[in-house]
């Protein structure tokens, strides 16, 4: 969870909580059930990140994020075992299970834009006279969708979403790059060889 709603009025803290700056990559989202990441106001750089065997969705964003979702990887199989213990609590006290979801989430890589908040965003903005987007600024390139999975994200008023002011690491998402991450994931290790391709600001040709 990239920010989070503190108000029922959605955008109250919006001034506050949009100043944040996350970003994610060469990360192993391996047998979750959903937020890998979901993101809410900030601005976020998603780039070579591993997706594999979610059991609701993958990825969500709403209430103007602005994010640039680049040479990700997902990765699902539809026909799979469950992994979920058979109940878990959730922040409501309510014991819940997501396993049923299975054979329909390569199709939900990501839900559909703003569609996390939408509802509660329909019901409030006649109280609260939205005049924010519920969705969120997407910009999407070079992603990587393998096995049952499916795109769902589009771009979105993509000239709001961010072009890093830094240099980065990018590898093109390929295979091997997806097996890179699942054996790299969580080295901590000094030596762990910086990839080959940089782009960004500032970066070497």
């Amino acid at each position: 969870m990239l920010n989070n709603i503190t108000s029922k009025n959605l955008f109250k803290n919006y001034e506050r909580d949009s100043i944040a700056r996350v970003t994610l990559h060469h990360n192993y989202f391996f047998n979750t059930v959903q937020r890998n990441p979901r993101a809410q106001f900030g601005t976020f750089d998603l780039f070579n990140n591993l997706l594999e065997n979610w059991d609701f969705y993958g990825m969500s964003f709403s209430l103007e994020a602005k994010a640039l979702v680049e040479g990700n990887i997902f990765n699902n199989d539809s026909q799979r075992k469950c992994a979920e213990p058979e109940f878990f609590p959730t922040v409501h006290g309510i014991n819940v299970n997501y396993c049923r979801y299975i054979s329909i989430a390569p199709g939900r890589s990501a839900l559909d834009n703003g569609e996390s908040d939408r509802a509660a965003y329909e019901k409030l903005k006649p109280q609260y006279g939205y005049t924010r987007d519920y969705k969120a600024f997407l910009r999407l390139k070079d992603n990587l969708y393998l096995g049952d999975a499916k795109p769902v994200l589009q771009d979105y008023r993509p000239e709001s979403a961010p072009t890093p002011p830094y240099c980065y690491g990018y590898e093109k998402p390929t295979q091997d790059l997806a097996e890179k991450i699942r054996k790299l994931a969580g080295n901590t290790s000094v030596d762990t060889p910086l990839p080959e391709s940089r782009t960004g600001l500032g970066c070497p040709d």
